[in-house]
């Protein structure tokens, strides 16, 4: 009898864990490289209860990840990442759905985050999750000028 895979869904979404770091952090430093983070920054945010990070794994890899910090009852996501290959498959947006629950869960009453300005497909996505333009950032990451972004009245 052939068994139909097909159908079954073997992903899940996770806790980053220690022995998840260094693929983590490969893809940190190489798409987020102005965050000047390194292996022990990003293993100290693990046991920071400020930093909420997760991963999206397919058959025991992981194809994503998302990191919330939190600040009270505000919280920005500070990254979102899926691998190329595994993109427009709903996979982010399952993340940002599993933050929302967790933000919840703190009574979180703010979720923001920053974007470039001319980064129009993050933009596009974001806006499809609720976020809405609020104003310019005060700094500059990589000579670019910065958005903020918010869900308006987020509970």
């Amino acid at each position: 009898m052939d068994l139909d895979f097909s159908k079954k869904d073997f992903s899940k979404i996770d806790n980053v864990t220690k022995n998840d770091i260094a693929i983590i952090f490969e893809s940190i430093s190489y798409f987020f490289p102005y965050t000047n983070l390194n292996t022990k920054k990003v293993l100290e945010k693990l046991s920071d209860p400020n930093f909420f990070l997760i991963k999206f794994v397919i058959n025991k890899k992981i194809v994503g990840f998302c990191e919330l910090e939190y600040f009270g009852y505000s919280s920005r996501l500070n990254a979102i990442f899926v691998l190329d290959s595994f993109r427009r498959r709903g996979i982010a947006k399952k993340m940002v759905d599993f933050c929302f629950v967790e933000l919840k869960k703190r009574n979180c009453d703010n979720f923001f985050l920053l974007v470039k300005e001319n980064n129009l497909i993050a933009k596009k996505f974001y806006s499809t999750l609720g976020f809405k333009f609020k104003k310019i950032y005060k700094k500059k990451i990589d000579d670019s000028i910065i958005e903020v972004w918010e869900i308006p009245d987020f509970i």
